[in-house]
């Protein structure tokens, strides 16, 4: 366990680092875009991580994931389904904010 807490803290450290390094250059360049992009980019990346080290010491623990990893699936695929057009809408908000031909409070 203590290798893949080592790992697991190492790629955490490794996107905090990455974060602040594209944070700083957004603060020199006064550039909105990664101010809104990257918070919501470092909540997703550490999830993710979060979730495959809890399923990785759940298998190193000697319990079987497979169960685990259908049910998320499943709920997943339905909550991609129910919410698809609030997906599609946050997806377009973060390609328009990222290309920075609109600024929050344009409209």
């Amino acid at each position: 366990i203590t290798l893949g807490t080592l790992v697991a803290n190492l790629v955490y450290q490794g996107i905090t680092f990455l974060t602040n390094v594209f944070s700083s250059k957004a603060v020199t360049k006064m550039s909105t875009k990664y101010d809104y992009v990257l918070p919501m980019m470092q909540v997703v990346c550490k999830t993710v991580l979060a979730i495959v080290w809890f399923l990785w010491v759940l298998t190193m623990l000697g319990a079987s994931t497979t169960w685990l990893l259908t049910t998320l699936s499943a709920l997943i695929l339905v909550i991609a389904f129910t919410l698809n057009d609030s997906i599609k809408n946050i997806i377009a908000s973060v390609v328009l904010i990222s290309e920075g031909n609109m600024k929050v409070g344009d409209w």
